[in-house]
């Protein structure tokens, strides 16, 4: 009896979106799916001249991946959402003190020439 429980309730989460609410996209695009998956299993024991037209098969194998994957690009833009809203704070950001740099000078030897960029007069600290 578990068993079956669990898989009524899987068989029911199929066709809710994140937040729980029944998915029309889902269930059009799971009814596609299985028809499509039927006609194609229908159309390997028929001859050609009873084959549905290919526009029709192309139409509802389109028709199921774009519903499916709608509900998986809603999944994303949801989570994102939270994601901006769990990290969002009311409090506004303060930007950081600038960091003072001071110059470093490159080592020269004796004719005048750095020793890092070989020019004279250096050009490292430009």
């Amino acid at each position: 009896m578990k068993i079956l429980e669990n898989l009524q309730k899987w068989a029911g989460g199929l066709f809710k979106d994140e937040t729980g609410t029944p998915s029309s996209k889902r269930l059009v695009g799971i009814l596609c799916a299985i028809t499509l998956c039927i006609t194609m299993y229908h159309n390997s024991f028929s001859t050609v001249d009873i084959a549905p037209a290919q526009y029709l098969v192309d139409a509802v194998a389109l028709l199921a991946f774009s519903t499916l994957g709608l509900s998986s690009v809603d999944k994303f833009v949801a989570a994102k959402k939270d994601i901006n809203s769990a990290t969002s704070s009311s409090e506004p950001v303060k930007p950081a003190a600038p960091v003072a740099s001071t110059p470093v000078s490159a080592p020269v030897q004796e004719s005048g020439t750095c020793t890092n960029c070989e020019c004279e007069p250096c050009v490292c600290n430009a």
